[in-house]
């Protein structure tokens, strides 16, 4: 699939601003000088500005080239079904986190990715359960960002 660089610039130049009005709707820390909307939205600021650069570059070299070209490959039922993959994982992971957990979730969630993208299943088991143990780690002690428990709060 080949998609254009403007039309990858505009959705990017999306993505960043609904980062930086979202962010804008978290309470201030009282005490601190930066708050929980500082970071995300230095993020969506660095969104919009390598949005604008895409789009830039691709209106110069692409002018008249397809913004969307898709490849034989998607001509494939499969392909398309680990392409929707992701998005689908994302969004059960919205639902069902709080319910299921973070770690159980994350563990899942890499691991059905690992399978159907075609890792041998030792390998997708052994990097799911590494790989949502490192993870949460790093966001709940080093970050200290509060993540759900959901099946394992009776083990804490």
């Amino acid at each position: 699939m080949k998609i254009s660089d403007v039309l990858t610039g505009i959705l990017l130049a999306i993505f960043g601003l609904a980062v930086i009005l979202y962010a804008q709707t978290f309470p201030p820390i009282p005490g601190q000088d930066f708050g929980p909307r500082a970071f995300p939205s230095i993020i969506g600021v660095g969104f919009v500005l390598c949005a604008l650069l895409l789009v830039r570059n691709g209106l110069r070299t692409q002018s008249r080239a397809a913004w969307l070209k898709l490849s034989d490959e998607f001509r494939s039922s499969h392909s398309v079904f680990r392409f929707l993959l992701v998005p689908a994982a994302v969004i059960a992971y919205i639902l069902f986190s709080d319910r299921v957990g973070f770690a159980v979730f994350s563990v899942i969630f890499l691991l059905v990715l690992f399978l159907s993208f075609g890792v041998r299943p030792l390998t997708a088991v052994i990097v799911s359960v590494l790989g949502g143990a490192l993870i949460f780690y790093g966001f709940y002690s080093l970050l200290h960002v509060p993540l759900s428990w959901g099946v394992l709060e009776p083990l804490i």
